[in-house]
């Protein structure tokens, strides 16, 4: 895939009634650009070897992630080199954290980034910012979207910074793929949007098996509401 031009396509913009807070609120942070740019690559970039690697990354990320927030025990030892007993599972644990987040820094080391200044007029935000040098790959340019949104270039390295940031803010759930066709990605933004149009919501939402089976509990209590209703009356 070479590099196009595209613009924000519907599974990073808002419907329209809520443009407006999504223009004032959304696009001005940091997670909403970086969950946006990655969903369009994402996007565009399907099938390529490229997008595999992208994708095993932020599988390792996920794994990660979750792991380091739960508690890791202190370790007990009975002699400096060997653990007490209810330790020992705790150690192999730390011990394989540390063995996979060594695999994923070896992944990070495959990029090369330089480092920039960032700013933002509306906010009045500076910032360091690092961005991939000698990006290859398949390479996507993001038209702007509002008038002070510059063009956006955006290529594998440029997705792995993303997620990275996104990994550390606990946002990597904001890239999603959608529920029903499975077949791309969308920004979600919050725990609810779990589709990546009004179409594949709706359709899903009236041929999923959960959704037939709240039907039917709702036309229950329904019934079982005019039922109590009714002898109330009496």
């Amino acid at each position: 895939m070479g590099t196009h031009r595209i613009r924000f396509s519907k599974v990073t913009a808002l419907p329209a009634k809520t443009q407006t807070k999504w223009k004032h609120r959304d696009i001005l942070s940091p997670s909403f650009l970086d969950a946006a740019i990655a969903v369009e690559w994402l996007n565009a970039a399907k099938g390529s070897p490229a997008y595999r690697r992208v994708l095993e990354l932020r599988s390792e990320l996920d794994a990660l992630r979750a792991e380091l927030d739960k508690p890791f025990q202190a370790i007990q030892w009975e002699t400096a080199t060997r653990p007490a007993a209810q330790s020992l599972e705790h150690l192999r644990r730390q011990k394989k954290f540390i063995r996979q987040h060594h695999q994923l820094n070896l992944l990070l080391g495959k990029y090369a980034f330089t480092h920039v200044m960032g700013y933002n007029f509306t906010s009045r935000d500076w910032w360091l910012t690092p961005i991939p040098k000698n990006p290859h790959g398949p390479m996507i340019v993001i038209e702007k979207e509002v008038g002070w949104l510059p063009k956006i270039r955006v290529s594998e390295a440029s997705v792995v910074l993303a997620l990275v940031r996104l990994a550390t803010r606990h946002e990597l759930a904001k890239i999603h793929l959608c529920k029903q066709c499975g077949g791309r990605w969308h920004v979600a933004l919050r725990s609810i949007d779990q589709f990546c149009s009004t179409e594949c919501r709706e359709y899903f939402h009236t041929h999923s098996d959960e959704y037939r089976a709240r039907k039917r509990k709702s036309q229950r209590d329904y019934r079982d509401q005019l039922r109590r209703n009714s002898h109330g009356t009496r």
